[in-house]
């Protein structure tokens, strides 16, 4: 199927048996998935998480599909934490929603872009960056960064798109209460933080710069994937959904 040497190429049975190859895999994925939704109740919609948190922007995605769509039944599922794929739906389920990239093999509705941003209260930041903090927080560079305890959970974000949103172990709400009573700087998109803080006397969120640091949010699906009815009307939902 190769031929040896530098660089390895394959020969012709090696390319045949690869476009053969690909095509069984795929019917099997179809497969598995229709003996799924098998035992999926009739008109129900199941959506998977690529956290085991739930997207702050999920439950008004869910509350337009059933005003649109009142028919199938929602329900969601998450990898937890022995699921290594967070970036494709699980095997009984249709639909994916989190942070993008996914994997090759899901063709995905984008819902909104944003910018990552630094959320801190003014206590810590006096603390942690000194007298000249206000200036420093708002050039935010890899040197503060590091100050506040965030280059690496940045690095880690750069790298994997689907798990830096929040410290390992942290939920949302205590994500946000540590943040809140200056114990910690978070990152977290620039909506989501001033939907979650800017009402609060203190607290302080400074956007990132640089295309690296965009962040974005959509709904997936294997490509190929016999998708039911509900599937389709929420992807067209997602599609003219306004975060």
């Amino acid at each position: 199927l190769l031929e040896r040497g530098r660089p390895l190429r394959p020969t012709a049975a090696g390319r045949l048996v690869y476009g053969e190859a690909k095509k069984l895999l795929s019917a099997l994925d179809e497969l598995e998935q229709k003996v799924a939704r098998l035992s999926r109740p009739e008109g129900q919609l199941v959506i998977s998480t690529g956290l085991v948190w739930t997207p702050p922007f999920l439950p008004r995605l869910m509350e337009r599909f059933r005003a649109e769509v009142p028919g199938p039944e929602v329900k969601r599922i998450h990898p937890g934490v022995l699921h290594e794929r967070r970036d494709a739906p699980l095997p009984d389920a249709e639909l994916i929603v989190g942070n993008l990239p996914f994997g090759p093999e899901v063709e995905s509705v984008v819902i909104f872009e944003d910018r990552l941003s630094v959320a801190a209260e003014e206590s810590l930041l006096r603390g942690v960056l000194g007298p000249d903090w206000e200036a420093r927080f708002r050039r935010m560079g890899a040197e503060e960064l590091t100050a506040l305890g965030l280059a690496e959970e940045l690095e880690l974000r750069h790298r994997e798109a689907d798990v830096a949103f929040f410290p390992a172990g942290d939920s949302m709400d205590m994500m946000a209460y540590r943040c809140r009573t200056g114990q910690t700087a978070v990152l977290i998109p620039e909506k989501f933080a001033r939907e979650s803080f800017a009402w609060e006397r203190g607290m302080h969120i400074v956007p990132l710069d640089g295309a690296e640091n965009g962040f974005r949010v959509g709904v997936g699906f294997r490509r190929g994937a016999a998708l039911s009815e509900g599937a389709v009307r929420f992807l067209e939902a997602a599609r003219g959904f306004n975060c």
